[in-house]
């Protein structure tokens, strides 16, 4: 499957969360603004034949990149797609000086887990009660 990555926006990145069944509902573009306020941040999409099909969206924390949202529709994944995403904005915060991504995500999520785990994160703490692990990149 061929795609595209490119600079996304935040009306791309609502679009892919409403399809998401993973996602507990969906970010509001205020929201976005809200945590992208004053701060650098950064939105990359995979576009296949016309159509986004994935997103990757973060921000500037203090001494970190926060990966904030990010996931792929269902009929595009396991093709490379969120491999490439993560590679385009590792790429941009190694330019913006960055040395770190961080992001969060659920025990539940196991494929999330392996994924980051096989591309370079390590957990930084787990919650029992939520089963929410956070990780961290040096890049």
């Amino acid at each position: 499957m061929e795609f595209v990555i490119r600079k996304g926006t935040i009306e791309e990145c609502i679009h892919i969360e409403k399809q998401l069944e993973e996602f507990d509902g969906f970010h509001s573009k205020q929201a976005y603004l809200k945590r992208f306020r004053g701060k650098y941040s950064s939105i990359f999409v995979a576009e296949v034949e016309g159509k986004v099909a994935a997103c990757k969206a973060g921000y500037l924390g203090e001494g970190y990149f926060y990966s904030w949202i990010g996931g792929v529709l269902p009929a595009y994944r396991r093709h490379g797609i969120a491999k490439a995403l993560a590679v385009a904005q590792e790429e941009d915060c190694k330019r913006k000086g960055v040395g770190k991504i961080r992001f969060k995500t659920y025990s539940k999520f196991d494929k999330m887990l392996k994924f980051a785990l096989q591309n370079g994160f390590v957990i930084l703490s787990k919650e029992k009660k939520t089963g929410k692990i956070l990780l961290e990149k040096k890049l």
